[in-house]
């Protein structure tokens, strides 16, 4: 193959062989190919002693003239070659005369050789032959380059094939576990269904049933406590009204109603002589067991699943505003909104069972008295609008609702006066002046007063 410093000449380097050195048909054919300046020839000739032979890995092509005896000299010339590599990659041609057969050249080249010129041997031909062989090398080199990648490339594409294999099974697999997973999931879904539907029904039931309770409860109360029979009804009423004012959600209704239903039942544990709350005859520990009837109770309604709320309600039902109420002593805002809303309407339906004349004067005035220091003022404030609105339907209690444009000087206030944000401007029976009505006036425009304002008639 031309060596790099050839190429760049364009040179081709040719060691010519001979049977004899000094053949005549050789030297002619050597001195053509030395006429041509890209061909450097180099001649020797045919021996069995190889030592001092070239060699010929340092020639880009070998030409051996086998002379005008070839083909019956093509053996013996042969085993003179010795010193030819038979593993070297250069292009090795035989000159054989013009009438050499083809079955003779043939013959040449089953033994080895590349190609065969005929003589007389062209420089051109020789030099094309070069070209065609290498670059016959040179494709088949990149034939062989390509194919070795396209095995390696066929070799990562089996093992990718068999990736893929391996990853389709574990998807199938992974799916057949879905598949099994969504069975699981759907049937635990239909369980949850029924258990949810068996849970509702239970509940439903625990709710009648304790509500079935509830009733025998406050019933037992009723018949064996209350000295003014519906007491407990008439407090819930009113608590409930008051609760719907201060705008109360459902659950805190429903467990103020419950509240209120057994407010008492703290006396069923008490003994029969103190039945009577009001009565001022009760010893000092008398009335110490009175005043814990309320503590007692929630303790008992505590045991009961589903009163936990009506309990703490019921507990706090003797706290005080001002803080000096049992069992804890809580203040203000301390005590539960339930158990304020539930002391104002039990107090309100006690002033009403003691007032003989049944005058609403009284239950209003009875309710201001303790304002602030017993009772929520807010509180206080709705159960007079109570009063007006639900007990006074007959007009025997001389109260009715008049707007603020309509107040005039002399006016006595039926209710007790706040603003929308639970400040009290005035107290039941307040007589208004026209400084009074003016602070009315002022205070609407920045902290509303409520639209109907109860005036005695």
């Amino acid at each position: 193959m031309p060596t790099e410093n050839t190429q760049k000449a364009e040179t081709f380097h040719i060691l010519f062989i001979t049977e004899e050195e000094d053949g005549e048909d050789g030297l002619e054919t050597i001195n053509r190919m030395e006429e041509d300046d890209s061909l450097v020839v180099t001649s020797a000739a045919a021996s069995e002693n190889s030592e001092d032979a070239p060699l010929p890995g340092s020639f880009d092509a070998v030409v051996v003239d086998f002379g005008g005896s070839f083909p019956e000299n093509m053996n013996r010339m042969i085993s003179k070659l010795n010193f030819v590599p038979a593993d070297e990659k250069r292009m090795v041609l035989g000159a054989v005369p013009g009438g050499a057969s083809a079955d003779a050249r043939h013959s040449l080249l089953r033994t080895g050789f590349d190609d065969c010129l005929v003589e007389p041997v062209s420089s051109l031909e020789l030099k094309r032959r070069l070209e065609w062989f290498y670059q016959a090398e040179k494709s088949a080199g990149d034939l062989l380059r390509y194919k070795s990648k396209l095995e390696q490339t066929f070799g990562y594409l089996d093992r990718y094939r068999e990736k893929l294999s391996a990853a389709g099974k574990e998807l199938h697999e992974e799916r057949r576990q879905l598949n099994h997973s969504l069975k699981q999931i759907s049937l635990m879904t239909d369980e949850r269904k029924r258990l949810k539907t068996r849970i509702k029904s239970y509940g439903k039931r625990i709710t009648e049933g304790l509500e079935a309770f509830s009733r025998i409860l406050s019933h037992l109360i009723e018949i064996r406590v209350e000295t003014n029979r519906g007491h407990a009804r008439r407090v819930a009423d009113a608590a409930i009204f008051v609760a719907q004012q201060m705008e109360l959600g459902e659950k805190e209704l429903e467990t103020l109603q419950k509240a209120c239903l057994l407010h008492e039942i703290g006396m069923l544990l008490l003994p029969e002589d103190l039945a009577d709350k009001e009565n001022p005859d009760f010893s000092e520990y008398g009335r110490d067991l009175l005043h814990q009837y309320p503590a007692k109770g929630a303790d008992l309604l505590e045991s009961c699943p589903g009163l936990e709320k009506t309990a703490r309600t019921v507990r706090y039902l003797n706290e005080c505003m001002d803080g000096s109420g049992g069992p804890e002593g809580l203040k203000g805002r301390n005590i539960p909104v339930g158990a304020r809303i539930l002391a104002g309407a039990d107090r309100f339906d006690e002033l009403r069972f003691r007032d003989s004349e049944g005058r609403m004067d009284g239950w209003i005035s009875g309710l201001e008295e303790q304002s602030g220091t017993v009772l929520d003022p807010l509180v206080v404030h709705y159960l007079q609008k109570y009063a007006a609105t639900r007990l006074a339907a007959d007009g025997s209690d001389r109260i009715k609702g008049i707007g603020i444009h309509q107040l005039a000087p002399g006016m006595t206030l039926g209710v007790s006066l706040f603003t929308a944000g639970g400040t009290k401007l005035f107290s039941a029976e307040t007589l208004l002046d026209t400084a009074a009505i003016e602070k009315i006036i002022r205070y609407n425009r920045e902290y509303p007063v409520n639209e109907t304002i109860y005036i005695k008639a």
